[in-house]
C-alpha cells in the first residue's frame, strides 16, 4: 500500500510537470513572436525612419528577449522546485 501511494504522488508531480511545459508554451511564443515582429519593424522602418526610432525598435527586441529569457529561468526554478518537493515527500513517506 505504501508503495502504491509513493507510485501514485510521482505520477501526480510528473503529470504537474508536463501540464508546467505546456502552459508555459503559449506565453513563450507570444514573447518570442513579439520580438521577431519588433525585428521585422525594425527592418521595415530602416530606410524611411529616423535613427532613433530604429534604435527604438531594436531596444524593443532585446528587452522582449530578456523577457523570454526570464520565462524560461522562472519554469527551471520552478521545475527544479517541483522535483525537490516530490523527493522530499519521498523520504517522509518511508
Amino acid at each position: 500500500v505504501l508503495t502504491s501511494a509513493i507510485l501514485i504522488k510521482n505520477a501526480i508531480g510528473g503529470v504537474a510537470i508536463i501540464l508546467l511545459f505546456f502552459a508555459l508554451l503559449a506565453p513563450f511564443f507570444e514573447i518570442l513572436l513579439l520580438s521577431l515582429f519588433f525585428k521585422f519593424m525594425q527592418a521595415i522602418c530602416e530606410p524611411i525612419a529616423d535613427n532613433r526610432v530604429i534604435h527604438l525598435l531594436s531596444s524593443f527586441a532585446k528587452i522582449v528577449g530578456m523577457l523570454a529569457t526570464l520565462l524560461i529561468m522562472i519554469f527551471v526554478l520552478y521545475f527544479v522546485i517541483l522535483i525537490l518537493v516530490v523527493v522530499a515527500q519521498n523520504g517522509l513517506v518511508l
